[in-house]
């Protein structure tokens, strides 16, 4: 089996952010059982095609050597021939780039900060179309490598596009998080270009999965004696994540509820009542599974310390969506 992902991007937003991570991952699919060593220094860079914003291409690994076996980013052996390509932003945009290899043939897509196969900071090795999405990328220099996995070779059209990059969206962190508002709830959100703040670790017993996505991040004021909050959280383009803290520096210990559904596209479903007598100060982040990004849509209802009760209808950092 092949396991579906698409590795984080160590460049959201802006420069700065180091951590952070992008794109799409599935939970399962392609074999890591015995994840490669990466190597250094193996991949040749010196015939490396030109790319750019809005450059198309249509190529043939088979022509190629297979020089990098092993990335940084993800455990998979690729043994086949590469391609690749150097490209320069001139400034930083959101760049999202696809390629589709031959449907007898499992090609997969690296991105990498200079011509070295251990300096990858993002990947999409699926068992088919495959794709890249970078927010805010910031201006510089950057290889494209097409490589086959297990021996894989063949043809596969690539390409690039480029937007502007928008603004920060303003409730990325807890310390910055917008009221979640009371009664009825009806929110779009979108995390592309958001900054992977908050991750509560693979395994853990709140969502079960980890989520290294772009977060963004609601308060609420729960009372007590049967306060609930009743949400979900329907996926469009991307797998959420989604958790009901009071402590966004101790996540799974103060998870309230938390969901990451599978397979994508679901509805992640946060169900919490609060049956003690005092009121509780409560954080709900929406997260990605792998590094995704994207589209979503939240609806329920909320029980709030407040007496007003107002619907909610915003858009959660409105930002370049990228079809998958």
């Amino acid at each position: 089996m092949k396991k579906l992902a698409l590795c984080g991007l160590a460049v959201m937003a802006v420069a700065a952010s180091t951590s952070s991570a992008f794109a799409n991952q599935a939970k399962f699919d392609k074999d890591n059982s015995a994840p490669s060593t990466p190597t250094r220094g193996l991949l040749d860079c010196t015939d490396a095609i030109a790319a750019g914003c809005g450059f198309t291409y249509t190529g043939d690994t088979s022509f190629g050597v297979n020089n990098a076996t092993a990335y940084n980013c993800h455990p998979f052996v690729e043994d086949g021939p590469e391609v690749v390509f150097v490209f320069t932003l001139g400034a930083t945009s959101n760049v999202a780039i696809q390629m589709v290899p031959p449907a007898d043939q499992d090609l997969d897509l690296h991105l990498l900060a200079s011509c070295e196969e251990a300096d990858c900071i993002g990947y999409s090795a699926g068992t088919s179309v495959e794709n890249i999405a970078a927010d805010c990328l910031p201006a510089g220099t950057y290889y494209i490598v097409v490589d086959g996995y297990a021996g894989s070779a063949g043809q596969f059209d690539l390409s690039v596009s480029c937007t502007d990059c928008a603004g920060p969206v303003d409730n990325e962190t807890c310390d910055s998080a917008d009221p979640l508002g009371c009664g009825s709830i009806s929110l779009s959100t979108n995390t592309n270009g958001t900054t992977d703040n908050y991750n509560p670790g693979a395994g853990n017993s709140c969502t079960g999965f980890s989520a290294s996505g772009g977060d963004l991040v609601w308060s609420v004021c729960i009372p007590g004696n049967g306060g609930s909050v009743n949400l979900t959280f329907d996926e469009i383009d991307y797998d959420a994540s989604i958790y009901l803290v009071t402590d966004c520096t101790n996540l799974v210990g103060t998870c309230l509820d938390g969901d990451d559904c599978f397979p994508f596209p679901c509805t992640d479903v946060i169900s919490y009542t609060n049956v003690g007598g005092t009121d509780v100060n409560a954080y709900l982040i929406v997260d990605g599974f792998g590094g995704e990004t994207g589209n979503g849509s939240l609806t329920g209802s909320v029980d709030c310390c407040g007496p007003t009760a107002v619907e909610r209808t915003t858009f959660g950092g409105v930002k370049a969506k990228y079809g998958r």
